[in-house]
Parts: C-alpha cells; structure tokens; sequence
C-alpha cells in the first residue's frame, strides 16, 4: 500500500510530455534521437517507483521493437539527500541525490561538471507530474520541461 505522501511509488506510463525534445538536445542528444527516446517512453516504456524507506529505485521496462524481449534498467538512490548516485548518461556520468519533501521525490545532480538539475515528482490528479529544471537559468529553451504520467 502507498503511503499517503508517497502516491508516486508505483508503475507509470508516460503519456504527456511539454519541452522534452528540447531538454534532451540541449544534454547532447540529436533530435532524432531525441524523438526516438520519446517515442520509447510514450509507447514501450513502463517505469516502476519503488522504495523501502531508505532508498529509491526506479525500474524502467522498455519493449525491444521486433523482437519479444524487453530491456530493463534499475538504478537505486539514498533517500538521505547526501549520498549521490553516479550512473552513465547519454553525454557522461551524471551524478544524483535523492529525498523526500512533503509529498514529492526530489532528486538534485545532473551531469557531473554541468549546472545543477531538480526533479520533482509529485501525484496530481491521480497523475504523476515530473518537472525537470536547471538551477539558476531563464526559461530558456532545454532548461524545464514536464512530464505527465498515469499509472499502468
């Protein structure tokens, strides 16, 4: 059972997404890659939220087109707000810390060496809303975007 400030552990699709394309070339990515990764999470991918109190893991689940298998990707935060977790990116290590903040899951980093990133994810609506951000930039275009998610 889902604690009551805890409503974004759970599995999640991707349904909605607002300046994506633009965060991710502005990291490195091509815009047909960029396209690509999107048409990924929107029609092949599943996210599960999990967590044990101290920890958070996130556990994406995307179908292999043509094929039936799946691939999947774990990666486990601290919730402590101190201990990072470095894991590759698409241009290099990104390194993240992770909390709790009333009801919504906070992970602070980014890629090591860049300006610092948040994301927030927070239920709304019976939705799950991400709201991905660069510290300290105007609202340039690739430095916030949005993501919405309904449970699967």
């Amino acid at each position: 059972m889902t604690s009551p400030d805890q409503l974004w552990l759970g599995s999640w699709k991707l349904i909605e997404q607002r300046g994506f394309h633009e965060w991710l070339t502005h990291r490195g990515a091509t815009p047909d890659d960029a396209t690509t990764n999107i048409d990924a999470l929107v029609n092949h991918t599943v996210l599960q939220i999990e967590s044990d109190g101290a920890s958070v893991t996130f556990v994406w689940s995307t179908k292999v087109r043509g094929k039936l298998r799946r691939t999947r990707t774990e990666v486990r935060y601290s919730l402590d707000g101190v201990t990072p977790t470095v894991v590759d990116g698409p241009s290099g290590p990104v390194s993240f810390t992770a909390h709790v903040d009333n009801d919504e899951l906070v992970l602070i980093g980014g890629p090591i060496g860049s300006p610092s990133e948040t994301h927030r994810r927070r239920v709304v609506d019976r939705r799950l809303v991400q709201i991905m951000s660069v510290e300290g930039a105007e609202d340039d275009a690739g430095s916030r975007c949005e993501l919405m998610w309904q449970r699967s």
